[in-house]
């Protein structure tokens, strides 16, 4: 990751039943579909307390809370100040935490300094870009140097990355204990997990299951095409009651939700201004604290993607005006 206009990251894009994917970068992409490997070994005891159960969702509020990419429209990494600025308009929205997929931009610093400004906790990541696991550990390192932990509520190794085939279950659950080992001896002692759509858990959870502490999915209503923006909300709790038998006994957070307000229909799921907001709405209604929403501001760097929908989910005036 470097500074200011770093190699800009050619940000996240939504796949065909999930949501937009976190941008490219010193680290960050997509990943894949998983062959089933040996069920990885139980973390290493130790006389520090298992990883804390979050009370009250993961940021605490209403809401889980905000994800957040530090790129400009033309796709270079955003300053220090802007990225201050940005952080107070979130946490002025009401919102107690932000997600960021990855270390590239000076995330960490930037981020963390506007988060530790304003009171905000971090959900942090580790993306797993097309060079897959072998390319994601030096983000594992950045954090690890970074050791912001008061911050951190939870970290995110992946991100989609066995439905993007970046890497398969049983390497994603081995690379996950090794990150989670690593982060335990510089001093976190939080949660660790990854977020796979529902399908990939389905076929996968039980490689998975045993290397995470909560269960993280991307849940996007609208691209099931029978769901409207009013149900949304109540569609997301059916796929978090499904999953929570996955693994059981794990928390379930919804780590990427939310409604495009502009592109085509997906059937009965058609963007909008008006629609999103009655999508937000139910969502928070429904699933809000364990809720992580997309995205603070539209995307101009993506693609359009599927639906041409990609760089209008941007939502943070829907919560201003809540």
């Amino acid at each position: 990751p470097a500074p200011t206009p770093a190699e800009p990251s050619p940000p996240p894009q939504a796949p065909t039943s999930k949501a937009p994917e976190p941008p490219k970068a010193p680290g960050p992409p997509k990943a894949p579909e998983p062959p089933k490997a040996p069920e990885p070994p139980k973390a290493p005891t130790s006389s520090q307390a298992p990883a804390p159960k979050p009370s009250g969702g993961l940021g605490g509020g209403k809401t889980g809370g905000m994800t957040y990419s530090p790129y400009s429209n033309n796709g270079q990494c955003k300053d220090a100040g802007t990225v201050m600025m940005d952080i107070s308009t979130i946490k002025q929205a009401g919102f107690t935490a932000i997600r960021l997929y990855s270390t590239d931009c000076d995330g960490l610093k930037n981020v963390g300094d506007a988060c530790k400004a304003h009171g905000l906790k971090m959900i942090i990541g580790v993306f797993i870009s097309e060079t897959g696991i072998g390319g994601a550990g030096k983000q594992v390192t950045d954090i690890t140097s970074w050791a912001q932990w008061e911050l951190v509520t939870l970290i995110v190794v992946g991100n989609e990355s066995v439905q993007s085939g970046r890497t398969d279950a049983g390497a994603l659950a081995g690379f996950i204990l090794s990150a989670k080992a690593t982060f335990k001896s510089a001093g976190y002692n939080g949660m660790v997990t990854t977020t796979e759509t529902v399908n990939v858990w389905q076929v996968s959870g039980s490689t998975l299951c045993s290397a995470i502490d909560v269960l993280g999915a991307n849940i996007h209503c609208f691209f099931n095409p029978d769901v409207t923006a009013d149900k949304c909300g109540s569609f997301v709790r059916s796929q978090m009651e499904l999953l929570s038998k996955i693994c059981p006994g794990k928390q379930v957070f919804n780590l990427e939700t939310g409604w495009p307000k502009q592109g085509n229909p997906n059937n009965l799921a058609i963007p909008g201004v008006s629609q999103q907001k009655e999508a937000i709405e139910s969502l928070v209604k429904e699933v809000g604290p364990e809720s992580i929403f997309f995205s603070f501001v539209d995307d101009a760097w993506k693609d359009p993607g599927q639906f041409g929908v990609e760089q209008h989910w941007g939502c943070i005036d829907v919560f201003k005006s809540m």
